[in-house]
């Protein structure tokens, strides 16, 4: 309880938001600067499931890793 309240406060966001935006956060660096399949990246920022990690980036993200590099490499 004293966890949820202190990262709130300094943040605003819940611990468990605050973590999962940090993990995509790094997850989008790692898309942009590197060649790591999607499944190394995932287990780089510390997620064993592929298919969770994927779940994960597309709630705060609104694309997939795949999407998302395409994205970058157009660019």
């Amino acid at each position: 309880n004293h966890l949820y309240k202190s990262v709130k406060a300094i943040t605003g966001k819940s611990p468990t938001r605050w973590i999962d935006e940090t993990i995509v956060l790094e997850a989008k660096v790692l898309l942009s600067q590197t060649r790591l399949t999607i499944s190394e990246i995932a287990t780089e920022v510390g997620i064993d499931d592929q298919s969770y990690f994927t779940r994960l980036f597309k709630k705060y993200e609104g694309l997939t890793p795949r999407e998302f590099r395409a994205r970058i490499e157009k660019s």
